[in-house]
């Protein structure tokens, strides 16, 4: 009995050091902006992929964040910081915060999705940021891994059945595969007002 114990002891203290942020992993920002009386999706393209998905990426360790601590970011401050890369800067953390809710957000296995209404824009404001090539002091740069951008009306997204859509430019391009169920749990909790 005193072993049990001591075992279910050492269980609950492993199971406190980590958070339900810290098993999730990764998150990102679902950016919706109005227009026409429609809802659009701000879609990114990393230079590596063949799809468009939803600017994201992996929780990082405070070694990384230059905190001196080596606690994880939660996963609302990776979907900021990563949004933030993800556009080169242009939309910036402050409208980020001011346009989500950390509290309110969609997990789907291990990625959380949190909503941020944005004004819609020409894409070509992002484009026209000049990221200097090669790195900087050896290291990578976040900011040279989008290369494209693209607005998809949520419908297109929501009613997709081959992760092919058309982008509110007229071309069509390939979704990440989870990206419709994604959108279709979010209307469902009633996002898309």
């Amino acid at each position: 009995m005193k072993r049990n114990i001591s075992l279910l002891a050492v269980v609950m203290v492993l199971l406190s050091a980590f958070s339900a942020n810290t098993l999730a992993g990764f998150a990102g920002m679902l950016l919706i902006a109005k227009h026409d009386g429609k809802h659009f999706a701000l879609l990114v393209k990393d230079r590596a992929r063949n799809y468009f998905e939803l600017p994201a990426g992996k929780t990082e360790k405070g070694d990384k964040l230059n905190d001196g601590k080596f606690n994880l970011e939660t996963s609302y401050e990776t979907a900021l910081r990563e949004t933030v890369e993800e556009t080169r800067g242009y939309l910036g953390r402050r409208l980020l915060i001011q346009s989500s809710d950390s509290k309110n957000l969609i997990r789907y296995g291990v990625f959380d999705m949190f909503l941020s209404i944005i004004p819609m824009f020409d894409l070509e404001e992002i484009n026209q940021i000049k990221i200097p090539k090669g790195n900087i002091g050896n290291q990578w740069d976040p900011m040279r891994e989008i290369v494209d951008y693209s607005w998809v009306n949520i419908k297109e997204l929501h009613d997709s059945k081959n992760n092919q859509v058309m982008a509110k430019a007229g071309r069509k391009i390939e979704v990440h595969y989870a990206l419709p169920s994604e959108i279709r749990i979010a209307k469902t909790k009633g996002w898309f007002k």
